[in-house]
């Protein structure tokens, strides 16, 4: 399928090796860049995720991801591990079964790596790599890189076999240079995985990497806030980006918060909005009233913006006049306020719509909740709120919808209770189906638990007399008298 979004995030923090150490950041940052990547809202792309994977099962998942691809397909690659290089300076990704001094056949290598983005036919191909370099060695093992390492260098664009093109790789830094010291290592660049997938993550859920305000993070726009980010989080960690044969933009994400900035008015009107007839003003105010509702976004605002000022005017009929087109274009939800009713502790979380209307100029809002149980997102003009309780209690909560036009808010109510109810037991049906064998409920009266068991079933506890067998049991009970009577009888 052609114009597919596709992701691979490779997130390794266990290492077998003794002498590789264990890391912390990769595992959580990569849930939430998964989880950003595969919103539908913001980076709308298939995401895979591989945890501790061994060398052959990363080398194996890269190849399948890159191999037919289209020329309309993006694909992202992240890495969050250890990066290590050999004597010859050469770059590999830790798996979780490499061993620091067997590199070749036990980590990934970058110039594999490399060859499989070259062969590609997917038309752009991004590389993250946040890598933790240096990472310890056991003792005796002292690698060194002579000077700074360039691991852009090792990802070339030479040619290109498979009629691919636009291909970018991002590191968490530039370059690196260690060195051991008796049992422990010195460190002159310690990468922190969180810094950089951190910054991607909270550029991307935010909306702040779209530096321009169009409502789109372009891979540029992305970089270009994460280098600052994380110069400023950690000085002495300089991400980096190299592109090869790259055309056009990278889409990487869309923005949750979408900014705009106000366009230029038709040129009749701006001359109208500053004659010195009130007259001449107010007669702009049915015109740009309709401008604000127009798909341009740009010149909507211009004209609310204009509004506003025609609200303030010196004149009271303008001003009147202003401040009345106002009322007619603010924003509105429906319903106001949510009652979510009552809800078990460990349930899903239950989730509302708020229909959010007005003029299109409402969709460039913000969303904020005055109780972080509660989670709210715009996606259109849609509001989804969503509440999972994790303690008994009333819930009493709102939610801010911010926008050019003013803000609307939406009342949330709701109440948490413990279920004390017993689960459900499973059905002896399905039980037997997926053991393929013939099964039989009993009570367990120690465990007071529900057992399964297959082939005989034991005595069922006091008072027990399912239903299906009460006429047997009759039977049987009027037989046993009949047989004693007869005994009788013959006896005398």
């Amino acid at each position: 399928m052609a114009n597919r979004r596709l992701a691979l995030v490779v997130a390794v923090d266990s290492y077998s090796h003794a002498g590789l150490r264990q890391l912390a950041a990769p595992a959580a940052d990569a849930d939430a860049l998964a989880e950003v990547l595969g919103d539908a809202d913001l980076g709308a792309f298939d995401v895979d995720v591989l945890r501790n994977p061994t060398s052959t099962a990363v080398a194996e998942r890269v190849d399948d991801l890159l191999a037919d691809r289209d020329p309309g397909d993006l694909v992202v690659l992240h890495f969050s591990c250890h990066g290590l290089l050999d004597p010859r300076g050469e770059l590999y990704l830790a798996a979780t079964n490499t061993t620091p001094d067997r590199l070749p056949s036990t980590a990934v290598d970058a110039a594999l790596v490399n060859r499989l983005m070259r062969r590609s036919r997917a038309g752009q191909v991004v590389l993250f790599l946040d890598c933790c370099y240096g990472g310890a060695f056991e003792r005796g093992v002292i690698p060194r890189a002579g000077g700074a390492v360039d691991i852009g260098g090792q990802f070339t664009a030479e040619s290109r076999f498979g009629g691919g093109y636009g291909r970018v790789v991002v590191t968490a830094s530039s370059a690196t240079e260690y060195a051991f010291e008796g049992l422990e290592p010195v460190e002159f660049d310690r990468a922190q995985p969180s810094v950089f997938t951190g910054a991607l993550t909270e550029g991307l859920r935010t909306g702040a990497a779209d530096l321009d305000g169009d409502g789109q993070v372009t891979l540029a726009e992305l970089y270009d806030y994460v280098h600052r980010r994380v110069k400023t989080l950690c000085p002495q960690q300089t991400p980096s980006k190299w592109e090869f044969e790259l055309q056009g933009e990278v889409r990487i994400a869309r923005n949750p918060n979408r900014r705009v900035r106000p366009g230029r008015l038709p040129e009749e009107i701006g001359e109208l909005l500053e004659h010195s007839s009130p007259m001449a003003r107010m007669s702009t105010v049915q015109e740009l009233a309709r401008l604000a509702g127009s798909d341009d976004l740009p010149l909507a605002l211009a004209a609310v913006e204009a509004l506003r000022g025609l609200a303030e005017d010196d004149s009271r009929r303008v001003s009147l006049a202003g401040a009345e087109a106002l009322t007619t274009i603010l924003p509105r939800v429906e319903p106001a306020s949510l009652d979510l009713g009552r809800v078990a502790l460990g349930s899903v979380a239950h989730a509302e719509d708020v229909r959010l209307e007005g003029v299109p100029l409402v969709a460039v809002s913000r969303v904020a909740v005055s109780d972080l149980r509660v989670k709210a997102r715009l996606s259109g003009s849609t509001v989804r709120v969503a509440w999972e309780p994790v303690e008994v209690g009333r819930l009493t909560a709102r939610v801010t919808v911010t926008g050019p036009l003013g803000e609307v808010r939406i009342e949330v109510n709701g109440e948490a209770y413990a279920d004390e109810r017993p689960r459900a037991e499973p059905k002896v049906s399905e039980v037997s189906g997926a053991l393929g064998t013939e099964v039989t409920r009993s009570r367990d009266t120690s465990s007071r638990g529900t057992l399964l068991r297959a082939g005989l079933a034991p005595p069922p506890p006091e008072g027990y007399k399912p239903s299906g067998q009460l006429a047997g049991a009759v039977f049987v009970v009027v037989m046993v008298v009949v047989v004693v009577l007869m005994v009788v009888a013959l006896a005398v």
